[in-house]
Formats: structure tokens, sequence, C-alpha cells
């Protein structure tokens, strides 16, 4: 599979069934009124293009994304209102372009970021109200010869 693209499904609350096993491109998850899981992802290991799971206004983690240890190009997190954690990207390893967090109210820690070592260029983390500026730091303290560009503005101070 090339892209999967879930978008503007207002009744869908999982992708419980999909039991995908490999996308090539890249993975848009984007404004869906109900999902509250990103489950039957679990067997995605590696994605090839630009990933961007943004406006779900309900989902609370990202658990689905389990097995997932490489985003080739750019992981956008944004305007996520209930995301309270990354829970689900425990086994991430590698960006190959941008991490981009930016929105989501209520995400309050970074933890399921642990094994994420490598951001080839940028970071951006912006406009999480609840995001201390600490969690932050560990994450950047942790990239192996990072030399990308931060920007951090608009989080909850350390």
């Amino acid at each position: 599979m090339w892209h999967l693209i879930v978008r503007e499904n207002a009744k869908r609350v999982s992708l419980a069934g999909l039991q995908i096993s490999s996308i090539d491109g890249g993975l848009s998850v984007h404004n869906n009124e109900s999902l509250l899981s990103l489950e039957g992802l679990e067997r995605i290991t590696k994605l090839g293009d630009t990933t961007t799971i943004s406006s779900n206004p309900v989902l609370r983690s990202l658990e689905g994304l389990e097995n997932l240890t490489r985003v080739e190009s750019s992981l956008v997190i944004r305007e996520n209102g209930n995301l309270e954690s990354l829970r689900g990207l425990e086994a991430l390893e590698h960006v190959g372009w941008a991490l981009v967090i930016m929105e989501n109210g209520r995400l309050s820690q970074l933890d399921a970021l642990r094994n994420l070592s490598e951001i080839r260029h940028n970071l951006m983390v912006l406009d999480n109200e609840a995001l201390p500026g600490s969690a932050i730091d560990e994450l950047v303290e942790r990239l192996v010869g990072f030399t990308g560009e931060v920007q951090v503005t608009g989080n909850l101070a350390p």
C-alpha cells in the first residue's frame, strides 16, 4: 500500500480490522470526530513518507503504532485536543526529517518517545499548553548527533 488516508469519518471509533502490515508511503489520520484509537495499525514498523495525525478531537493516545520504529520523512502530531500522551510510539527510533508536535492542548508528557534517538533536521514543539519545557529538554538531550533546528514556544513553562 502506498498511502493510507483516514479522513473525515464522523462515526469511526478505531481502525481495528484494517490489519495493514506495510505502508510504503505516508499515513494521514485527519479530522475523525469519534476516533478513540489507532488500533489496527499494530503491524506497521516503518512509514516511508510524511505521517500526519491531526484534528482528531477525542484521540487520547497513539496506541496502535506500538511497532513503528521509523518514519522516513516527517511526523506531524497536531491539533488533537484530548491527546494526553504519545503512548504507542515507544518503539520509534528514527524520524528522517522533522518531528512536529503542536497544538495538542492536553498533551502533558513525551515519555513514549524514550527510544527516539534520531531526528535528521527539525524539532518543533509548539503551543502544547500542558506540556512542560522539561519534557522537551529531556527529548532533545536523548537525540544522538542532532544538529537541526529546535523551535519551542507556547508550551507550559518548566
